[in-house]
């Protein structure tokens, strides 16, 4: 008898569009998005640690905050190219 997770499970695979019933290669951008997501995401989280903690000896033009707009900008553009290209195979 199947658990109750395994079915949340496999929905949450089937919504990621990682459960695919035939063999087919899923297209380069969907990954491309996923590691654009996880880099923009800890960027984002290195920036907002930085702004809660700032450091002794400022730099030029930090108060700007680069690190969190390509952060975000990263972050959104990854979840983009996922949410996109989730469920696109190559043959």
């Amino acid at each position: 008898m199947k658990s109750i997770w395994y079915s949340v499970g496999q929905r949450l695979l089937k919504w990621l569009g990682l459960a695919e019933t035939e063999a087919h290669m899923k297209s380069i951008w969907y990954f491309v998005g996923l590691l654009l997501t996880v880099m923009g995401a800890i960027i984002t989280a290195s920036a907002l640690y930085s702004l809660a903690n700032p450091p002794a000896a400022e730099k030029v033009l930090s108060h700007l905050h680069p690190d969190l707009w390509w952060g975000l900008f990263m972050l959104a553009f990854g979840m983009v190219f996922a949410l996109l290209n989730r469920r696109k195979t190559v043959e």
